[in-house]
């Protein structure tokens, strides 16, 4: 077991967070790439196609019952530095979560059995993978958020360094031993995220210090106050996530529909495709974007709930500098390396993928730009702006499917993509360009 509580981070400099986050996203995105080598190889195009469907529909539920409180934990916690309100928060976090994992199952089953006509070839088995695999991503989720909100990028970079590793490696170990399915892929991916979670439970962030306590009266006014601190916090993380939560499953048109509609209309085999070259194309720019991410937002979080507008306007001229430059120059080199990539990490079946890499580069670039103004917007609380933002994309996502995707096949897919997130970015500028009359603040 890994152990030693997660510092506060206060005293770190935005240079050593970038160097740990970069180590760490370069470290992930080597494990996806070679992962995308490992698994194309091993499982056929149609088992890729209905695996990775599946686990699009598992993005949908964590989206719905995890991420908007795993946001709004990460907007809490860099607004405290005492080490009992951070406590509190993962207490009270924690205790949030529990329902949200019973919500999970009961929305796998219900999209399972919506999706029973795209003969995914999931049994019994695979379903049952895929929800462990569902609840073990929540609890990483939960835990490395916690992590990123601390600062503590370290600790953050080598939990998801190591989970994109084990997840392949887990998933190929158990087809050599069992066979190529959808149900080993699915188990391989629980059974090694599980494995991860226990390996690094010692890097709890928040965890309750040991103690004997006081006593008698002292001690009932301790639990009354805490009591009331935990019910005071459960409403503010309530408020806020309450708010993202309508959001997901439109957001989720933008980013995991694409494939729904793929094999309604083409079939697994063709949506693997797809997935093979989503996979490439996107993996490189979503690795700058939550590298940068992970550093300029606890930043930019601190600034806004200190009300220094200055600093907020500097700490974001420079993430968007950074961010356009570095994916500029990423967009040009996956353009002339597509051929050459398509063949060193795609396996034979797949490498038909490769015309599709620079259209899914260019989309996941445009998004990757979306999500710095989406993070002013949420950190000004104004998340009745992502609800816009979110509406008119999905809406615009939904049309283009329809319109492209049944005589374009793959190809109308990544057309709607690159056109669907480049209105949304569009439109995110234009959110995130209007500050709100009142300062907000965190409790």
């Amino acid at each position: 077991m890994l152990s030693g509580q997660a510092g506060t981070g206060g005293q770190r400099s935005l240079f050593d967070d970038g160097v740990w986050i970069g180590l760490g996203q370069a470290g992930t995105l080597a494990a996806k790439l070679v992962g995308l080598r490992l698994l194309t190889e091993m499982f056929a195009t149609d088992v890729f196609g209905a695996a990775s469907v599946m686990l699009a529909l598992m993005a949908l539920v964590l989206a719905t019952a995890c991420n908007p409180l795993v946001q709004a934990l990460m907007r809490a916690v860099p607004a405290v530095d005492d080490v009992a309100d951070t406590s509190r928060i993962r207490r009270v976090g924690l205790r949030m979560l529990w329902p949200c994992l019973a919500m999970q199952g009961l929305l796998l089953l219900l999209l399972l059995e919506l999706s029973s006509e795209l003969d995914l070839q999931h049994s019994s088995y695979a379903l049952l993978g895929l929800l462990a695999f569902t609840w073990a991503e929540t609890m990483r989720s939960f835990e490395t958020g916690l992590l990123t909100a601390r600062r503590d990028q370290r600790r953050y970079a080598a939990w998801n360094f190591v989970a994109a590793w084990a997840r392949p490696v887990g998933a190929l170990a158990l087809a050599v031993l069992l066979g190529p399915s959808v149900a080993t892929m699915l188990w391989g991916y629980a059974l090694a995220s599980v494995l991860v979670l226990f390996l690094f439970r010692g890097w709890r962030v928040g965890l309750e210090p040991s103690g004997a306590g006081r006593h008698g009266g002292a001690a009932e006014a301790d639990a009354r106050r805490a009591r009331e601190g935990d019910r005071l916090q459960r409403a503010s993380l309530l408020r806020y996530a309450a708010t993202l939560v309508p959001r997901a499953p439109i957001a989720w048109l933008l980013a995991g529909a694409d494939r729904v509609f793929l094999a309604s209309y083409a079939g697994a085999a063709a949506t693997g495709v797809f997935v093979a070259a989503c996979g490439l194309g996107s993996a490189p720019m979503i690795a700058l974007s939550m590298a940068l991410l992970t550093v300029f937002r606890p930043l930019l979080y601190r600034c806004i709930s200190a009300g220094d507008a200055v600093g907020e306007r500097r700490l974001l001229l420079r993430w968007i500098g950074s961010y356009v430059l570095i994916a500029a120059l990423g967009l040009l080199l996956i353009t002339w390396l597509a051929p050459l990539a398509a063949t060193w990490f795609l396996g034979e079946q797949f490498r038909g993928a490769a015309a599709l890499v620079p259209w899914v580069a260019a989309a996941f670039a445009l998004q990757g730009l979306q999500v710095v103004f989406e993070t002013r917007i949420m950190a000004w609380h104004c998340n009745y702006r992502l609800w816009i933002l979110q509406l008119l994309g999905g809406a615009c996502a939904l049309a283009l499917y329809v319109l492209l995707i049944p005589g374009l096949g793959a190809f109308g897919a990544v057309l709607a993509m690159l056109i669907s997130m480049g209105c949304a970015c569009a439109l995110a500028v234009f959110l995130a360009s209007r500050r709100p009359a009142l300062a907000v603040r965190s409790t």
